[in-house]
Formats: C-alpha cells, sequence, structure tokens
C-alpha cells in the first residue's frame, strides 16, 4: 500500500468516526437549532451533549443521568459488535470446503 493511498485511507476512515460522532451528538440531544445559529454543533449540540443534557433514554430508565445514560447504549453496541464479529468469523469456509479441482 503506497503513502497516497495510506493517507487517503486514513483520512476516509477520520471522517467516518467524526460523522458517526457528530450523529451520536445530534440524536443525544435531539434538539433542532435554531435558523439564526450558524454553526450547529459548535454552538448548541457540543455544549449540551458536553453537559449532559441529553433526551430520554435507555440510560435514564434505570436512573442514569447525564452522560453516564449513554452507557447502555455503548453496551448494546457492543454487543452488536462482538455478534457480529462473531458470526462472520463463524461463516469463513473451511479450507476443505472450498472446491479444488486436482
Amino acid at each position: 500500500m503506497g503513502p497516497q493511498l495510506f493517507g487517503a485511507s486514513f483520512a476516509a476512515g477520520g471522517s467516518g468516526v467524526l460523522g458517526r460522532w457528530v450523529s451520536l451528538l445530534a440524536v443525544s440531544i435531539n434538539t433542532m437549532p435554531p435558523d439564526f445559529v450558524e454553526s450547529p454543533v459548535q454552538e448548541l449540540l457540543w455544549p449540551a451533549f458536553r453537559d449532559g443534557q441529553l433526551q430520554g433514554n435507555l440510560g435514564n430508565l434505570i436512573d442514569l443521568h447525564g452522560l453516564a445514560s449513554l452507557l447502555p447504549l455503548f453496551l448494546i453496541w457492543g454487543a452488536a459488535f462482538a455478534a457480529w464479529m462473531w458470526l462472520r468469523l463463524r461463516l469463513v469456509p473451511e479450507p476443505s470446503e472450498v472446491t479444488y479441482k486436482k
């Protein structure tokens, strides 16, 4: 892999992580910014998220507040990722199952 290709894939991965982070901010806060806000992420979403002003979620139901209320979400995401990886690795065919003609 050449240096340019590595840099491009690193940038694409970084922008994907940033996009997911901004999406998490937006859905956690669940607010519609007013039209006069020029930069909703910096002026509205990030400060509210940082201060733990989140909408109701599963964490609130089990008496977690602020950013700690997102722990059940991360646990569910982690379990879903682990199940996906387990299924993905489990479905890899054995070398003997690959059709080879001698």
